[in-house]
């Protein structure tokens, strides 16, 4: 996923692809729908796509000044 993303930049179907994100992590997990999602996130180490965007600008600016 990781894969040209500060390429599409925030691309006006985000939203979509976060919920999709989630509920494939819920579908692997088996939590349920109205469980919380950020300590699993934490747990499993994965970023939400609006983060995965911004640590990947972030990393192209620093390989890119040094």
């Amino acid at each position: 996923m990781k894969y040209g993303l500060i390429f599409w930049g925030n691309p006006p179907r985000g939203t979509e692809l976060l919920k999709i994100q989630r509920t494939v992590i819920r579908i692997a997990t088996g939590y349920r729908s109205k469980d919380p999602l950020r300590d699993l996130f934490k747990n499993l180490k994965f970023l939400h796509f609006q983060s995965q965007y911004i640590l990947s600008l972030i990393l192209f600016v620093v390989n890119r000044t040094y």
